[in-house]
């Protein structure tokens, strides 16, 4: 996948396209979280920032769509295998599908 500065774009909740999102966003989305991978779903996290420092787009990680998208892509796309990788090392994709779920409440 190409890298784009994503701050320099739209905020990525109103990116219609989940593969325009993920063209942008890439691996480094999943990276960030790949540090804590260990105790990742088993204890809570606060994720806090100024407007614009990227919350939500870490987190759209997780939504149905990103994660079908990435799991449907992989095998048709060459460019979804890292991301689709680094899902899977953080335990939200399996063999499968999806193993995680997220929602984007406003």
């Amino acid at each position: 996948m190409s890298y784009v500065n994503p701050f320099n774009q739209l905020k990525s909740e109103y990116l219609e396209s989940t593969l325009k999102f993920h063209s942008l966003y890439g691996t480094q989305m999943a990276e960030v979280l790949l540090k804590s991978k260990d105790s990742l779903w088993n204890s809570l996290h606060i994720i806090r920032s100024a407007p614009g420092g990227g919350k939500t787009s870490l987190l759209r990680l997780f939504t149905s769509e990103s994660l079908n998208a990435i799991h449907m892509n992989q095998k048709i796309n060459p460019e979804y295998e890292s991301l689709a990788n680094a899902a899977r090392s953080i335990g939200a994709l399996d063999k499968d599908g999806p193993s995680i779920l997220g929602i984007l409440i406003s």
